[in-house]
């Protein structure tokens, strides 16, 4: 028969050649799979990256197409404020506004549109007759008021009340 020894020798040399056996199995198993891993990750970030790009260039071709809106729209209004101008101004001043054109720079400057020696100030104030307070006087009105508080009778509390 065969010794105790001899077999757990057996055994042990059997171990090891099944350990060994199942390491290179599994490293060149696994050695297949990292390339595939590695390759879906870079394969998944070149995806992410060219969305990425795509997106950035959209992001451009939107605001572009904003900042030309926004011109034509600023167009339209200067030329709605020319128009308004024209129909509710006087006639030199819509003169003064069609020799200007569309030059930015002339439009800043107010000189060209309105002579200070022309200008009437508003009138804020109601008309009076002569010998009236005007409504911005300190006093107007308040004479009528003064007659009204003078009707009022003054009543005050009886002081006997209030002692106990």
């Amino acid at each position: 028969m065969i010794s105790t020894t001899a077999l757990v020798a057996t055994c042990l040399v059997c171990l090891i050649a099944g350990a060994g056996l199942g390491a290179l199995i599994m490293r060149a198993v696994i050695a297949k799979q990292i390339p595939k891993d590695l390759q879906s990750k870079y394969n998944a970030l070149q995806a992410e990256h060219q969305q990425y790009q795509q997106d950035v260039a959209q992001h451009f071709v939107d605001s572009s197409r904003l900042i030309l809106e926004t011109q034509q729209r600023q167009k339209e209004l200067r030329q709605h404020m020319v128009t308004g101008a024209l129909n509710l101004t006087s006639a030199d001043v819509s003169r003064a506004i069609l020799a200007l054109g569309d030059d930015d720079k002339a439009a800043l400057d107010n000189d060209a549109l309105i002579d200070p020696s022309n200008l009437i100030p508003p009138k804020d104030w109601a008309p009076k007759t002569p010998g009236q307070n005007g409504v911005l006087s300190e006093e107007f009105g308040l004479k009528e008021e003064r007659e009204e508080h003078d009707n009022i009778e003054a009543k005050t509390a009886n002081p006997k009340f209030y002692q106990s």
